[in-house]
Formats: structure tokens, C-alpha cells, sequence
């Protein structure tokens, strides 16, 4: 009996997260009376419709292709009026998108992660500028990253890798084709995997969702 008990309380404190696409209905219908003008969330790779074009489901805009999140099951098209394709989960960068560009948020998402991404600078500039070429050398066990060790460490997260630059500074990604910059904020999903290899104390500020 208290083994159902505590079972049934844990089911009823899960996060509702998307169903499974193979019991989802068919999409709703997509159209427009006029062309759909999509607008860039601030601080996302993601784009959304204004709000007098909005329908009673959401639909979002991520590269070449278009997302729909209706009744708890997410769809995929290539073509904002379809044909669309249930999937089970869409790509992180939906997690970015603050609450209120949502006409109905996930149930379950934690909407910190959005907030931060919010208030967030699209740039950063470095505090001080490197006058010569920093030493970079390559941070140990990891795959190909590389870090500005000893005293000349700046003292915040900064890392080469591909020929470019990269920062993680208060939660956020940024990226430059030079050491200092000028420095874009880009997509967690744009940051090459090989950042997970470096081991933690090179870090100042290791990423809270790396944790294990």
C-alpha cells in the first residue's frame, strides 16, 4: 500500500515533458491570410510569429525548418503548412525561449534557463586585451581544446577550439574569430561537443547542465 502510495505521488510530481510522438493526433492545419512575418527571439537562433498572426497552438522557425507544439506533442515541417511529422523531443534551443513568446509554455520546462538568456548581453568584450599572442596549450585528457594556463590565465573561461575563441561567462556562450574579439553570443547547440571533455577544475564556471 505505501509502495503505491509513494509510486503514485511521484508520477503525480514528474515534469510533463512532450508525449510520445507515436500517439499523436494528427497536426492541426496551417494557414495564413496573409504571408507569415517571423520575427528573431532575442537572444536565440529561434523565430516566432508576431503576435496578430499568432494561432492557438505555437509555431516556431529554427534554421530551414518549422516546429509546432500543440496539446503537449511536438511536430517538424519543411514547410510552415506541412506536411508535418510528430517527433518526441524538439532541439535545446527551444529551452532559451522565454515564457512569454509562447502561446502555451511546455509543462515542466524550467523557465530559468530562458530568463537568464532574456537579460543577456548578445555580445562581451573582454575586461583587458591581450597585447601579444597568448600561450595556448592544450588542456590535458581533453579532445583538441585548448587554454591559457599559469599566470597569464585571465581568470574567466577561455578557450580555443577550430580556430576560434570561446567564453562562457555567466551562464551564456559567446564566440570570436580572434582572442579579443569582438565576441557573439551563439546557441549552446553551436558549441563544439569537445568543450564536455575538458575536466572541470579548468573551469571557472562550469556549465550547472554538464553536471552530472
Amino acid at each position: 500500500m505505501i509502495r503505491r502510495l509513494v509510486c503514485s505521488l511521484l508520477l503525480l510530481a514528474a515534469p510533463a515533458f512532450a508525449q510520445d510522438r507515436h500517439k499523436a493526433p494528427m497536426a492541426p492545419s496551417v494557414s495564413f491570410s496573409d504571408s507569415p512575418i517571423w520575427q528573431r527571439v532575442p537572444g536565440t537562433t529561434v523565430s516566432t510569429l508576431g503576435p496578430e498572426q499568432r494561432k492557438e497552438f505555437d509555431l516556431f522557425g529554427l534554421y530551414n525548418d518549422f516546429y509546432m507544439y500543440a496539446d503537449g506533442y511536438w511536430y517538424k515541417a519543411k514547410l510552415v503548412n506541412g506536411p508535418w511529422d510528430a517527433i518526441d523531443n524538439p532541439p535545446t534551443e527551444f529551452h532559451m525561449v522565454p515564457a512569454s513568446y509562447w502561446v502555451h509554455y511546455p509543462k515542466g520546462w524550467d523557465q530559468s534557463r530562458a530568463m537568464v538568456n532574456a537579460g543577456a548581453d548578445t555580445t562581451w568584450s573582454p575586461p583587458a586585451k591581450f597585447e601579444s599572442v597568448p600561450n595556448w596549450r592544450l588542456v590535458p585528457g581533453s579532445s583538441r581544446v585548448y587554454w591559457i594556463s599559469g599566470s597569464k590565465n585571465p581568470g574567466y573561461d577561455l578557450f580555443r577550439s577550430t580556430s576560434k575563441y570561446y567564453t562562457y561567462q555567466a551562464g551564456n556562450w559567446y564566440v570570436a574569430t580572434k582572442v579579443n574579439g569582438p565576441y557573439k553570443r551563439v546557441a549552446p547547440a553551436k558549441v563544439p561537443t569537445s568543450f564536455k571533455s575538458v575536466n572541470e577544475k579548468y573551469w571557472v564556471s562550469y556549465p550547472a547542465e554538464w553536471k552530472k
